[in-house]
């Protein structure tokens, strides 16, 4: 189970590198079945790296309990590993511009 939260992680940082390779790729709505109106990266970017943080931040405590009672030594690996991305992850929050805003409420 360690393994496979390093590799859903690594995927999540991967895909958030892809994207800001990327910055010129249009993305639909979802909201929008047409897909008439496009959200541009500067709006969904900023906004999926502080998501991603405020995960990573929910699952650091958990991978340092589980940490402690791990024996087993690719066990460990695998969740220091994972720690030590959501540090990254974390950290990368200081390379954005401020927070964005919250989704507004839908009725």
């Amino acid at each position: 189970m360690m393994f496979d939260i390093k590799r859903i992680l690594q995927k999540a940082i991967d895909d958030i590198d892809n994207v800001a390779s990327h910055p010129d790729a249009l993305v639909y709505d979802p909201a929008d079945p047409d897909h008439t109106q496009k959200k541009n990266f500067s709006s969904l970017f900023p906004k999926a790296v502080h998501k991603l943080a405020a995960a990573a931040d929910r699952w650091k405590p958990v991978l340092n309990t589980t940490l402690t009672s791990a024996t087993d030594q690719k066990e460990r690996g695998s969740i220091l590993d994972s720690i030590d991305m959501c540090s990254d992850i974390s950290a990368s929050l200081a390379n954005l511009s401020a927070a964005p805003k919250p989704d507004k409420p839908t009725k």
